[in-house]
């Protein structure tokens, strides 16, 4: 490639030969002179850019976006609202609100909610048969699929709820509720001596605390969130109740974390319906 030379200036001097004026200087150095590359630098000519062919699509595609769309159809016996960015879901459960901006985060879906009440019924005085339902659509399939399962495991829970078990293994390990309310929001150690002849199983009434007797010298109290209440059907077996699936799976996986099964015995706190594998004792003499 042809080197061009830089137009003339008297502020910028030649390191070389310091000339005293710059028109000679520039009959005396090298670096101005005219030439190729090669013949400057004496190195090789470099290879060209390789030319790239430009990609080939049909015009049928050419400039659109595949769009993912889906209806969520809400059930009859479910009650589905806009409160500003929240979509509220109220069934015979509960209500749950969803809010849109947290469930997706990027802004890569859309929403938009009808409703289906039909005027023939309204007109009789009727209840209409069908609920109202949500429009979704998402460029991004990952993004579609993670807004939909999450708006469908709300409407489950609204409907009926849901229940994570828990068990317990080991000598004198117990999972007990608590009928007293306490003000504590964190689990801590209870002080002192507990009177629990005055629980009967299995214990239907939801409680908001759970004491654990899992080892420790002193018994653990775990202060459940409101929206969270458990069942006690043996000292052992205890399900926690709520609407949203993954909160009760965090609130159990918090339990779990305090007396994890150990991987030699099984002793510990666990899942109903989890496998533990348990590794075998090193039977070599020391």
């Amino acid at each position: 490639l042809p080197l061009q030379s830089p137009a003339p200036s008297f502020d910028n001097a030649c390191q070389d030969c310091a000339a005293p004026s710059l028109p000679a200087c520039l009959q005396q150095s090298r670096h101005f002179a005219s030439g190729t590359y090669s013949s400057i630098s004496g190195r090789p000519t470099p290879e060209p850019w390789p030319v790239l062919a430009p990609i080939k699509s049909s015009a049928q595609h050419e400039g659109r976006v595949k769009l993912h769309n889906g209806v969520v159809r809400f059930p009859p016996g479910l009650q589905a609202a806009l409160d500003g960015t929240a979509l509220v879901l109220s069934g015979r459960a509960g209500t749950v609100r969803l809010h849109l901006p947290l469930l997706d985060p990027v802004g890569l879906a859309a929403f938009k909610l009808l409703g289906m009440d039909r005027q023939g019924d309204q007109a009789a005085g009727q209840a209409s048969s069908t609920g109202p339902i949500m429009l979704i659509t998402s460029p991004d399939k990952d993004q579609f699929q993670s807004v939909l399962a999450e708006i469908n495991s709300s409407i489950q829970g609204c409907m009926q709820g849901y229940l994570v078990g828990l068990t317990v293994k080991g000598v004198g390990y117990r999972l007990e509720p608590i009928e007293e309310s306490v003000s504590k929001t964190k689990p801590f150690f209870e002080q002192g001596q507990y009177d629990k002849s005055n629980i009967t199983y299995p214990h239907t009434k939801p409680v908001s605390a759970i004491r654990l007797k899992v080892g420790f010298s002193r018994t653990v109290i775990y202060p459940l969130p409101p929206d969270v209440r458990a069942f006690s059907l043996k000292p052992t077996l205890l399900y926690l109740y709520g609407l949203q699936l993954p909160r009760l799976q965090q609130i159990a996986q918090e339990i779990r974390s305090i007396r994890k099964p150990n991987v030699y015995t099984g002793n510990g706190i666990q899942l109903v319906g989890e496998t533990i594998r348990l590794k075998q004792r090193s039977t070599r003499k020391r």
